[in-house]
């Protein structure tokens, strides 16, 4: 029974040709339908590459632009606690400045109270000054009419008696 018996198979060649030549015709029309979906997919499979490999670029450039953003973060940082530092300073440097404003404002206050005291105390010198030399004025005056009193008196007392 091993052996195959092709006696009783009746072909009809042309029959036979036809639907072989009809199989080849489909087998060239699907040949043709998967080449042209071959090449839509290797165009889309390119396309797919390439995006792929943009992504995977601009995923490199984000990472880079992630490190330089973050050393730019740590320099701002630092400059944001040195600027702190510095208004901490300020702000004490302020503080001092007002208390010491206000020490020179009660010094101002106690020196103009001084100088308006001075300034009042010399208008009554001069005050009195004039009235001294006044009073002198008129002392001489008593003075010099005492003293030529004084000398009259004892002339006239010469002239009188002779």
């Amino acid at each position: 029974m091993n052996e195959l018996n092709f006696n009783n198979l009746n072909f009809d060649i042309s029959s036979t040709l036809n639907s072989a030549r009809a199989v080849s015709e489909q087998f060239e029309r699907n040949q043709r339908i998967v080449d042209n979906i071959s090449r839509i997919n290797a165009k889309r499979d390119a396309t797919m590459m390439a995006a792929a490999e943009a992504s995977v670029a601009q995923k490199e450039l984000m990472e880079e632009q992630l490190v330089e953003l973050k050393s730019q973060n740590d320099i701002l940082s630092e400059q944001l606690k040195a600027e702190q530092a510095q208004r901490a300073i300020l702000e004490e440097h302020l503080k001092v400045t007002t208390e010491q404003n206000g020490l020179l404002t009660a010094n101002y206050q106690k020196l103009e109270e001084m100088y308006n005291a001075q300034k009042e105390s010399n208008d009554e010198a001069r005050k009195d000054l004039h009235k001294s030399r006044v009073f002198n004025a008129w002392m001489m005056v008593i003075a010099i009419v005492a003293m030529l009193a004084a000398i009259a008196g004892p002339i006239v007392t010469i002239l009188v008696s002779r």
